[in-house]
């Protein structure tokens, strides 16, 4: 306040209902002592505009604060009047939300992992996940053989969606590398990395997913530049900062163009997971299909199918990744065929959350089948990739030999129902194009 002028001060003391005689010292003395109190500062928030009030509080938004922090005040009465829905709702999560925005409104949406709460403008087509899964938990799980170390080096936060060729407001971030994480990382070569993950708030989550168009600098230099002709091609998987990062504060830029989806980034220190680890894991984890239960769904597939005559169905025990007999079999968890995958094959390949190579959705949770792992064991000592499972629970192997003899017949019945014919196809209706390339002018195709 001491910058301001005396007629200034007093037209902010007329503003406040305070004195307006005196010196320009007697001005600040009695303005700095009514703006110290607890009722000044609600008045002058509920008085002066947002320009003064940033220069007199060092307030950024002092709408925002307003609505946080002060209550209007109502004149006493007999009655209380009852509080809204969004009244209940900011005083019951105010000290647990957690949104990635920098500024939002309520209403919020709780996580089902964590509990915290996310704005709904902010998260985009992720409010629309059923259970709802929040950025941060969605990262977590992002990879298997990297985990996450808590808490971020940056936590999660919204890639603007300005364009920052006009502006880079809000989109600078703080990396702060202490002593002790450099010293982690290099006393363990290759065990850990600092990385960036983004993710597009889709609704479907869990992929690292990078925008159309987005640059990415570290202390001024140019770390990621992804423009439309590689973005699918290459650098699906998160970024690595390690060898860029010096110790103590790195300034880092994310610029994201021409892409007007929803996405999230955060910073993260991982530590590389044993393949080990990462199946012993999985298998003490995730929901266990027994014996019987795995033959009960085979069999009530076969009676919920189209062909309501069908007496037995195969079951194929090779692992459609490896193509090897499937050691333990698992699949996703929202999956619902019966052809299972080797686990130790998929988190070789994979590594990270993956589509189903049978039906293609998205893998976030395993079920291991035991039922199938029995037959890929008895198979395995038959020499056979195929059973027949029939209703009457009986188990048929296919042998090679039957499978040869099987598909000559399947030859010989198409070829005597299918016999081939010479058919001649008529190009009269196709237009002729001759072309000179030694002549200089430019034909356009259909």
């Amino acid at each position: 306040m001491e910058a301001l002028k005396a007629l200034k001060l007093k037209s902010l003391c007329k503003e406040l209902d305070l004195k307006t005689q005196g010196s320009k010292v007697e001005l600040l003395k009695r303005l700095r002592g009514y703006l110290e109190s607890e009722e000044g500062r609600l008045s002058a928030y509920l008085r002066l505009n947002r320009s003064t009030l940033s220069q007199l509080f060092n307030d950024p938004d002092p709408i925002q604060t307003l609505g946080l922090i002060y209550r209007p005040i109502h004149p006493q009465t007999s009655m209380i009047d009852p509080p809204t829905a969004l009244q209940e709702m900011a005083a019951r999560y105010k000290a647990e939300i957690r949104c990635i925005c920098i500024q939002g409104a309520l209403p919020g949406l709780p996580c089902s992992l964590c509990k915290r709460i996310q704005h709904i403008r902010c998260m985009g087509g992720n409010a629309n996940m059923h259970p709802y899964v929040c950025p941060l938990c969605q990262f977590l799980k992002m990879d298997l053989t990297w985990t996450p170390e808590l808490p971020p080096v940056v936590n999660p936060f919204a890639a603007s969606r300005a364009n920052p060729a006009v502006t880079r407001k809000f989109m600078d971030r703080l990396v702060r590398v202490p002593q002790e994480m450099m010293e982690k990382i290099r006393s363990n070569p290759g065990k850990y990395r600092v990385e960036v993950r983004c993710l597009r708030l889709d609704g479907r989550g869990y992929l690292n997913t990078w925008p159309r168009r987005v640059k990415v600098l570290l202390n001024d230099e140019e770390v990621l530049c992804l423009p439309d002709t590689v973005f699918h091609k290459s650098h699906k998987g998160p970024l690595d900062l390690t060898d860029k990062l010096r110790i103590g504060d790195n300034l880092m830029y994310f610029l994201k163009y021409e892409d007007p989806e929803y996405y999230s980034v955060a910073v993260f220190l991982v530590k590389l997971t044993s393949t080990q680890e990462i199946i012993a894991q999985i298998v003490g984890s995730s929901a266990h299909l027994s014996y019987a239960e795995g033959l009960q769904r085979v069999i009530s597939s076969m009676s919920s199918g189209d062909d309501l005559n069908q007496d037995s169905t195969p079951i194929c025990v090779k692992c459609p990744i490896s193509m090897r007999y499937i050691n333990t079999a698992v699949r996703g968890a929202a999956c619902t065929h019966a052809q299972c995958y080797d686990l130790d094959t998929f988190v070789i390949i994979f590594g990270k959350n993956a589509l189903c190579p049978e039906c293609g959705k998205l893998i976030l949770a395993f079920v291991v089948d035991e039922f199938v792992g029995e037959l890929a064991k008895k198979a395995q000592e038959m020499g056979t990739f195929t059973v027949y499972v029939h209703k009457d629970e009986r188990l048929t192997f296919l042998l090679e030999a039957q499978r040869e003899e099987i598909d000559a017949s399947d030859v010989e019945e198409t070829g005597r129902n299918w016999p081939k014919k010479e058919e001649t196809v008529d190009l009269s209706m196709k237009r002729e194009i001759t072309i000179d390339l030694d002549c200089s002018t430019v034909y356009e195709l259909d």
